[in-house]
């Protein structure tokens, strides 16, 4: 009976392997039928070809029509994605063109139904000014909230400079009724401030890591941001960089021509002290 196991786990054994190798063959051939592998993509292969030289178990499961093999070394899964595709284990993001503008689609543009136009690296549609945010006006959007902020904090200096103060017998019903006035202004820039400071260190953060508020909040919903690892900024070119391009970028530059992120992805697009493993800030 130990032996008749023993044959049988070796027979299974051999048609893993077998299973394998077909699965690399096919790997090879698709990666040479696109014009070659990518360095990511070579070592999966070849730490996939090591580890059935060295009778390492496996895995199967079928993933649209080719079988998709996960290494388990020691207890541990390996080379969990062959991304053909890349890091996000998706295709590349197809060109896109604007039905209602009838012009091709940069990455990272959308079209804006109450302007009616296509806004390049598309932040959000603002109804306080009236305008789109987007790659050419960010800065000035960015601007505009700094100056309000220091706006509305100066009203609440001003407000808390009419407050008249009483003493007496009944000084709080007489202090409310001589400052209900000023403490109704004072809340309501107070509020406003909140509001304010909010934004503007949202767009601050925004504009440091190199996102927009349509890819924070829709994410999901935005093909080429599909994939992407959630402590990745994909379009971050380091913190200082970010800045620069966005702040002393020429008036009349041409829309940046931005890459699928697909991977693999860079240090700079990692900001260890915004999101860890030990807490995010967003």
């Amino acid at each position: 009976k130990h032996q008749a196991s023993a044959d049988e786990n070796a027979h299974s054994d051999s048609e893993d392997i077998q299973a394998a190798e077909e699965f690399v063959d096919k790997l090879a051939a698709r990666l040479s039928s696109r014009g070659g592998r990518g360095p990511a993509q070579a070592d999966n292969a070849a730490a996939a070809q090591g580890a059935m030289e060295e009778g390492a178990p496996v895995k199967r499961r079928a993933t649209d029509g080719l079988d998709e093999i996960t290494l388990c070394v020691e207890g541990e899964v390996a080379g969990g994605g062959y991304g053909m595709e890349g890091a996000t284990g998706r295709a590349p993001t197809a060109p896109r063109s604007c039905e209602h503008c009838r012009t091709k689609q940069l990455l990272r543009t959308k079209h804006c139904h109450d302007c009616g136009r296509c806004v390049t690296t598309f932040d959000h549609h603002c109804f306080w000014i009236g305008n789109c945010v987007g790659e050419q006006n960010h800065r000035l959007f960015w601007w505009y909230l700094f100056c309000e902020t220091i706006t509305i904090s100066w009203g609440c200096s001003l407000s808390s400079s009419t407050f008249q103060y009483t003493d007496g017998a009944n000084f709080l019903s007489q202090w409310f009724m001589l400052n209900t006035p000023s403490l109704i202004c004072l809340l309501m820039c107070l509020g406003f401030l909140v509001m304010l400071g909010a934004l503007l260190f949202f767009h601050t953060y925004l504009i440091y890591t190199g996102q927009t508020t349509w890819e924070v909040t829709r994410p999901q919903q935005i093909s080429y941001m599909r994939g992407v690892p959630k402590e990745i900024y994909p379009f971050s070119e380091g913190g200082c960089i970010n800045i620069q391009m966005v702040c002393c970028r020429p008036r009349k530059a041409p829309p940046r021509a931005w890459q699928d992120p697909i991977g693999p992805y860079k240090e700079t697009q990692k900001f260890w002290w915004i999101e860890n493993e030990h807490y995010s800030c967003f």
